[in-house]
């Protein structure tokens, strides 16, 4: 039993042992399934981290004495010390094949220990304490928190892509700037000035304290606006932020529904019947036994006095007369589907109203007329050089005004589950011949035109589109009018998707040279 508190524990790769280090400057060594104190290690200072390399069946020690010990987990003895930090350990870890220790100190010091040679390698000093620090299984970055910071850093291991001299020690610390978020974003401005510099503010060089003191505020006020520019940025596409079981549920609606059917229907359960056959062979009625085929007097008797007795006309001969003056013709069960307006639900009240707002900002005009002009890009190389005209040409910025009209319609999609989008899309027109519904998918097209001009919500809307498709795609190829808005969306979607696939292939290759794999 350890005398004090317990400042680490760690189980070995194969649940064979439990390492505990305590304040009372022991590491203890239990048995995992028999909970049997093994071996003590006597550290002679207190502990006060414990971490673990499971691979390797190496643990560090972060003690009191600002001393790192390394200690292996079949020997169970010390074999490296690490001396050199000014002040408490706050953070350690290995690297992914256990050839490295970084550590980290309250002095704002990270150091890297080279395991096989015993020797810092490495010695960097920030501005702010590290508070935490990891290093990535493949090797390629060291991530650091800092104090009185809410970012992560990102630090490149310059040995994993290159060349790096790592025997050297590590006589003096090297000074490591930690990148403002603001950094990011520098570019130039209309007027040639660069967004951040410090000409934007007092001509001398001394600043004043209480600028220091608003640094956070700038950089997060920063990076709002360029993040707005971002956005605002005409080739870019949006996602919605929603999560992807939102849009992927609804693409793979039917198959979801097929696996959720069950095997067998469910089974009624027996149950006796509500009335119960009775016989009369005496005063007291009895129940029947089943197979009992033999003649009974008394049903008989009884089915005489049912006719009887039965419900029939009492009223007099006069009186029927009279009634039978009048007949009406039976009513047809056919519903008229041509003219007739369903109710609309929120949804599509709020579709409806977005449309009717479109139309008066328009004025008649169209946004985007995709059939005046001709489409000669079905060559890559042509395609690659228009497409840039085209968005240019077509005014985004225009279709994102307009987009926000459906602002209230789109809200409203992105709190409904994909059940019930389903259930608006399949009740939205009955067929061919469902005027109000034609209408009803007319204005859910242009929606769709708009917001894959707009580039907004850009999952939420392909998997609407791919829906919609599939439910209404007879009625939309025998409607004229609505076949015409589906040839361009066609025309959009491809010129859309090339550019998204040209993209995505031009950063591809990159990954590939740059990770050697070509």
């Amino acid at each position: 039993m350890h005398v004090g508190q317990v400042n680490g524990i760690a189980v070995d790769a194969e649940n064979r042992y439990v390492i505990s280090a305590g304040y009372d400057g022991t590491v203890r060594f239990w048995d995992f399934l028999t909970h049997r104190l093994l071996h003590t290690l006597e550290i002679g200072t207190p502990v006060g981290q414990l971490v673990m390399s499971r691979d390797a069946g190496l643990f560090s020690l972060a003690c009191d004495d600002l001393v790192v010990r390394v200690v292996d987990l079949v020997t169970k003895r010390v074999i490296r010390t690490f001396k050199g930090h000014s002040a408490s350990i706050s953070d350690m870890c290995f690297s992914n094949d256990a050839r490295w220790l970084f550590t980290a100190s309250a002095d704002t010091s990270v150091r890297v220990w080279d395991l096989p040679t015993a020797r810092c390698i490495d010695w960097m000093e920030f501005e702010q304490p590290v508070a935490s620090l990891t290093f990535s299984p493949t090797g390629e970055y060291l991530a650091t928190a800092h104090s009185n910071s809410v970012g992560i850093c990102l630090w490149v291991n310059r040995a994993y892509f290159g060349q790096a001299v790592v025997d050297k020690v590590a006589s003096s610390a090297v000074s490591m700037e930690i990148p403002r978020a603001g950094d990011l974003f520098f570019e130039a401005s209309e007027d040639g000035s660069t967004c951040g510099s410090e000409e934007s503010g007092s001509e001398g060089e001394d600043s004043d304290s209480s600028e220091n003191a608003h640094d956070s505020e700038d950089d997060v006020e920063m990076v709002t606006k360029e993040m707005k520019k971002l956005s605002n940025a005409d080739t870019l596409l949006t996602l919605s932020g929603q999560p992807s079981s939102r849009w992927y549920a609804l693409a793979h609606l039917d198959l979801i529904k097929q696996r959720n059917k069950p095997k067998q229907p469910p089974k009624k359960p027996e149950a006796a019947p509500f009335f119960l056959p009775q016989v009369y062979k005496s005063v007291n009625p009895v129940f029947a036994k089943e197979g009992n085929d033999e003649p009974k007097e008394d049903e008989a008797q009884l089915q005489g006095m049912e006719a009887l007795t039965q419900s029939g006309d009492w009223g007099t001969d006069d009186e029927g007369d009279e009634g039978d003056t009048e007949t009406h013709a039976p009513e047809s069960r056919i519903i008229k589907t041509s003219g007739f307006d369903r109710p609309r639900s929120v949804l599509y009240r709020a579709m409806e109203k977005g449309h009717l707002e479109v139309q008066a900002y328009l004025g008649g005009r169209m946004l985007i007329d995709v059939d005046d002009e001709e489409d000669n890009s079905d060559d890559e190389e042509n395609f690659e050089m228009n497409y840039e005209q085209t968005i240019k040409r077509k005014k985004i910025e225009e279709a994102r005004r307009i987009e926000t009209f459906y602002g209230p319609a789109i809200e409203q999609l992105k709190i409904m589950t994909p059940s019930a989008i389903d259930f608006e899309l399949q009740s939205l027109c009955l067929g061919p011949e469902d005027d109000d519904g034609a209408s009803l998918l007319n204005v859910t097209l242009e929606w769709i035109r708009i917001e894959l001009f707009a580039g907004t919500n850009f999952e939420l809307v392909q998997a609407y589109l791919n829906r919609v498709l599939k439910l209404h795609g007879e009625t939309l190829r025998q409607r004229p009018e609505l076949y015409s808005k589906l040839h361009q969306l066609n025309r959009i979607e491809r010129k859309i998707w090339r550019n998204i696939q040209g993209m995505l292939q031009h950063n591809l290759c990159l990954i590939s040279f740059f990770s050697h794999q070509h």
